[in-house]
């Protein structure tokens, strides 16, 4: 059956963790804020797009609780099930964004009141996956989400966040009256993306992926070895940037990618404007994350897509020497005393912790 194209209708952005933090309910004059917390397991970042249905959301809940993305001691990779591990659902519409320009456009989010109900019966259905595993059970887990519609006061501790990157999509298919039924999960399978814009089959090839979010302060392990102390490099408030570079990716990639990322408004500023980390201006640090181009096959996921290390090692330096230059370009930026840091390429990336009042996740593909 010939495909009519896939529709896309959900975004799931998802990192383990050790402990995470969100606001669930803002402070008044009268009550402080209120918070709920989990330790080891996975947060979920989720975005509903126009035309999600119920099928999409059940899909979602069952390929997030049973895909196997963290990890053990020995390096085996396990479902939050198995692990088993507690689960922080929150709510991400800026995922659904699309860069036009030096913004970002949100027309493919779903109304705010149909996305609320499926946030609801998503985390309902992820409750009713994880409440008949018995080993989930026992071990006493639990699973806490954030309000929709509200700013994500966010604190999040890993030994690595595991990032990867979910599209869901109704695919239509000649001759098949239950097309609307039928949901896949679409990585750089089928047809890829750029910059949230679906293409045609025979369309661009995809070389980068980029999730980005604000914070303020951040910080990742840079010297992970057992002979010497571990050492960190630390930013304040300012833009985390996770990047993964594809076969076949090359410098005009990695220039296309810093032009983007330090000019595209994304950092909100209290007046509730948005604008660029050089406009902000803010700190950025930069972080290797080679398994946003995982691609599940079953239960597991391959990251036969990823480029050879010693390309992603040139590459990647190339990026941070890329944006060092536009950084230093920027009289604001320079004179505000701002830095740039990154991780290493390669090792573990132990991030600190990550504290943001809303993290504004918005995903990329070059």
């Amino acid at each position: 059956m010939a495909a009519d194209g896939p529709s896309l209708k959900g975004r799931i952005v998802i990192q383990q963790c050790l402990s995470a933090r969100l606001q669930v309910k803002p402070p008044t004059e009268e009550v402080e804020a209120e918070y709920v917390e989990i330790n080891r397991g996975a947060v979920i970042y989720i975005c509903f797009l126009k035309g999600a249905d119920m099928s999409v959301v059940e899909k979602m809940a069952k390929t997030m609780m049973n895909i196997r993305l963290s990890s053990q001691e020995n390096s085996k990779f396990v479902s939050v099930l198995d692990l088993p591990g507690d689960v922080l659902i929150v709510p991400q519409a800026t995922l659904g964004g699309k860069a036009k320009g030096r913004m970002m456009q949100y027309h493919s989010n779903i109304a705010k009141d149909q996305g609320l109900e499926l946030y609801g019966a998503f985390i309902k259905s992820c409750q009713e996956i994880l409440g008949n595993c018995p080993k989930w059970k026992e071990a006493d887990c639990t699973l806490k989400h954030g309000t929709y519609g509200n700013l994500q006061v966010l604190r999040i501790d890993t030994n690595g966040p595991y990032s990867h990157y979910f599209e869901f999509c109704h695919l239509k298919m000649e001759n098949s009256p239950d097309w609307e039924g039928h949901s896949c999960t679409t990585f750089q399978i089928l047809i890829p993306s750029v910059q949230g814009k679906i293409m045609a089959a025979d369309g661009p090839s995809l070389k980068g992926r980029i999730v980005i979010k604000q914070c303020r302060s951040a910080g990742v392990q840079i010297r992970p070895t057992e002979e010497v102390e571990a050492k960190y490099v630390e930013i304040n408030e300012g833009v985390i940037i996770y990047v993964c570079f594809l076969k076949g990716a090359d410098m005009t990639v990695v220039e296309k990618i810093a032009k983007t990322m330090m000019n595209v408004r994304l950092s909100s500023q209290e007046n509730s404007k948005f604008v660029s980390v050089l406009d902000l201006p803010g700190d950025v640090l930069i972080v290797p994350q080679s398994t946003l181009g995982g691609k599940a096959k079953g239960r597991m996921m391959q990251y036969h897509l990823n480029i050879a290390k010693e390309q992603g090692v040139e590459l990647y330096h190339a990026l941070i020497k890329s944006c060092q230059e536009i950084l230093g370009n920027c009289p604001r930026w320079e004179e505000a005393d701002c830095t740039l840091r990154h991780g290493t390429y390669g090792y573990l990336q132990e991030v600190l912790r990550i504290d943001t009042n809303s993290p504004l996740s918005h995903y990329f593909e070059f």
